[in-house]
């Protein structure tokens, strides 16, 4: 008994389906344009890079506000206050890092001495 032709190509004609599916997954949210408006430092939590490389069109840094949800503001890479910002965020995270070290170090519990 032999399949039918149809029956045979319906598994490819699925695979190929789920894979650009798949692939769309991958894609994305991408700036389409930026906004040469500067954005307060005190309203962003962190950026992304946009590039091309990763996708997108238009190179940018899209900064993610403290809002809930977090809204995405795209703003041109390159731009003076731009790097400006992404260097204060860099430098907050740096701090937090540096801050919790110091915590742990302070919580850790006190070491026993041996009495002779």
């Amino acid at each position: 008994m032999r399949a039918p032709r149809n029956l045979l190509l319906l598994p490819a004609l699925l695979y190929s389906i789920t894979y650009t599916q798949g692939a769309a997954n991958m894609v994305v949210d991408c700036c389409l344009q930026t906004s040469p408006k500067r954005i307060p430092s005190n309203v962003v939590t962190r950026y992304e890079v946009q590039t091309p490389e990763k996708g997108c069109r238009v190179k940018a840094v899209v900064f993610f506000t403290t809002h809930t949800p977090s809204l995405k503001l795209c703003a041109p890479l390159g731009n003076p206050w731009v790097v400006k910002l992404m260097k204060r965020l860099d430098n907050k995270k740096k701090d937090l890092v540096k801050k919790e070290r110091t915590d742990r170090k302070q919580k850790k519990p006190p070491q026993h001495q041996q009495r002779e």
